[in-house]
Order: C-alpha cells, then structure tokens, then sequence
C-alpha cells in the first residue's frame, strides 16, 4: 500500500539506475555471466507484463531495454544480430500473441481496447530498441561496421505482426 502512495516507485527507480549503469559502462557488462544476468532481467520484465499484474510498467521497460542496448552495441558487431534478435523476441512475441488475442474478441471493444493499449506498448518498446541499438552501435567501437543488418533483422521478424496491427486493426 505504502509503494502505491509514491511518486515514483522503487522498481522506477532501480529500472532508470540500471539504465544509467549500463549506458555508463556499457562495456563492463558485455560478458557472458553478465548477459545472463541482463536476459534474466529481461525475461522477468515480461514474465510481470505478461502476468496482468503490471509490477513493471512499459516506461520502466523502456529504460531496460535503452540501457541492454547500449551494452549489445559494445558486443563485438559479429554478435549484433544474434544479440539484438535475442533482446527483441519477447517484444515480438508478445505482439503476435495480442493480435492473436485481438482478431478473436471482435466486437468486444473494451477488451480489445485493452489489448490495442498493450501492442502500443510493444511497438514503443521496438521503437526504442531500434534507436537507441542504432545510436550505441554508431558511437561504439564497432562503429565502422554498420548497425543496418542487425536492425533490418528484427524489423524484417517484426513487420508481418506490425502490418496485420496496422491493417486489422487501425480503424481503432
């Protein structure tokens, strides 16, 4: 009860800390244990979001997903699309999953409301993780290679849902 009365909450907090960490000392954090450790993080995100219960909200997701990014673009640039790949799949999945859910509660406005506020959500996220793994690998040592097939890899997974989203359902 006390953590509902606060202006900002503590995993707001700890998401903004661990953001600044990363962006900070994005190099630091790209070992294998490390990675890890960051995939776990990730996964648990979701695990809340996915819940219903929204311990986690997307803003905090936000600042997450900015500070994994910075630390996959420090990742040598023969690891990019793997890595980048690995950070996008539940944001992917999660898409198909409401469109799933979506197409099947036509005429249940409320509902599909709800889930058109998530997919929102989710496509923020892959916004997010576009720019920000663009402008961390274009600053990274890396940079002489180009961060394109990294982010023409998840766009290209990502497109069909993202079309079907627009097609299906942006009249609403």
């Amino acid at each position: 009860m006390l953590i509902d009365e606060m202006d900002v909450s503590p995993v707001a907090e700890a998401a903004t800390a661990l953001r600044n960490i990363l962006t900070r000392s994005p190099g630091r954090f790209a070992t294998p244990e490390a990675l890890a450790a960051l995939e776990s993080g990730w996964s648990a995100s979701y695990e809340s979001a996915n819940s219903g219960e929204e311990n986690i909200k997307v803003e905090d997701r936000e600042a997450l997903c900015s500070g994994l990014c910075q630390v996959l673009a420090a990742l040598p640039s023969d690891q990019w699309v793997a890595s980048l790949s690995a950070l996008a799949t539940p944001t992917i999945q999660c898409l198909e999953a409401a469109l799933k859910k979506a197409e099947e509660l036509v005429g249940k406005d409320a509902e599909q409301f709800l889930l058109l506020d998530r997919m929102a959500d989710e496509i923020k996220l892959l916004s997010v993780m576009v720019r920000t793994f663009r402008s961390a690998a274009k600053k990274s040592e890396s940079s002489d290679n180009d961060p394109n097939p990294a982010l023409i890899a998840i766009l290209h997974r990502a497109w069909p849902c993202l079309s079907q989203v627009s097609e299906k359902l942006g009249s609403y």
